[in-house]
């Protein structure tokens, strides 16, 4: 029927919100309904967030976040036009395009060069299209381009910045899924051509163009190592009463008492998104509470030496047909 008079919605709901006895939102995602509601249509109006969507961008990837969750996730770290976001793991920018829909001012980072300068091929033959890059989905929309830069989130680039820049980081950090991590550094296979190319760097030290014709090496990136430090650089880095906000994939049977914390944080939400079948991803936010101090500097390295946590197996839970 075209342009009812009167329109009925059957809504199914299979979430359930609470709070729990550390006073942390937690909504919990069932496979049945827990609560069906049928009323009538009032008033409805497009969600200001579709102007951002994915099919309206002129660059986007394998792993660009869907505007809808992108400002859920500004909207759990309170992000408005005085805020100082940054988003380690910027790709084509999909969390920061909301946030500078709120205005904010934006700096971003990610280790693949080719992401940030856009319009890359794996034929090298292939020209770069200059209207396919991060900064050309920001001016598509009139938005303000963010600061970006190419750096390690192990290694940040910034250390010379002062403690507490930040009002909030959000990120959609790579599992290993879609997309591998990375970090700055050689394979135990490659040692021998990394110190080599270490020395040539440092005889062609006065060569302006040295770093254009080499490349850092990289490795793999462990889930658990890239939440370790993206903890430790967010407890540095972001203000007091400042927020951190990530995508983790999590499993049914994961519990929320597992999930990854800091001592200079309290989490505040854990709201899942069920991706497809068993797999979903929980966008999780924290607060920071306490000031950073140099008694958490050993913090990162002391977490990766205790026994593997649930969250970090999901992805060979997945790829294990047999328990997945």
């Amino acid at each position: 029927m075209e342009s009812p008079d009167v329109v009925f919605v059957l809504y199914v709901e299979f979430g359930k919100h609470f709070w729990d006895s550390y006073c942390e939102s937690i909504t919990i995602l069932n496979t049945e309904p827990v609560a069906w509601y049928f009323t009538r249509r009032i008033v409805h109006t497009n969600p200001y967030y579709t102007e951002l969507n994915v099919n309206k961008r002129p660059y986007i990837g394998p792993t660009s976040t869907d505007a809808e969750l992108a400002f859920y996730m500004t909207n759990f770290c309170k992000i408005h036009s005085e805020s100082f976001v940054y988003d380690p793991f910027v790709g084509t920018g999909s969390l920061l395009l909301a946030a500078a829909k709120h205005k904010a001012i934006c700096f971003g980072q990610d280790l693949d060069i080719g992401i940030l300068q856009g319009g890359y091929s794996i034929n090298c033959n292939i020209p770069r299209n200059p209207d396919k890059n991060v900064n050309k989905n920001f001016t598509h929309f009139n938005l303000s381009t963010p600061e970006l830069l190419c750096g390690d989130n192990s290694k940040p680039v910034f250390i010379h910045l002062p403690d507490g820049i930040f009002d909030a980081i959000i990120c959609d950090p790579p599992f290993g899924i879609r997309a591998g991590a990375k970090c700055l550094g050689p394979k135990a296979s490659r040692m021998d051509k990394y110190n080599k190319l270490l020395q040539y760097m440092h005889d062609n030290r006065d060569d302006k163009d040295i770093r254009k014709r080499c490349y850092p090496m990289t490795k793999p990136y462990p889930l658990q190592d890239v939440v370790y430090d993206l903890f430790h650089t967010s407890a540095i880095y972001l203000r007091l009463h400042g927020r951190l906000c990530f995508l983790l994939p999590i499993l049914p049977t994961t519990s929320y008492d597992a999930l990854p914390t800091h001592p200079c944080f309290i989490r505040k939400y854990a709201c899942d998104q069920i991706i497809q079948g068993n797999l979903r991803r929980t966008a999780i936010t924290f607060e920071k509470i306490l000031p950073y101090s140099h008694d958490y500097d050993i913090w990162p390295s002391s977490q990766k030496e205790l026994p593997t946590p649930d969250w970090v197996i999901t992805r060979e839970m997945i790829f294990n047909t047999k328990s997945f």
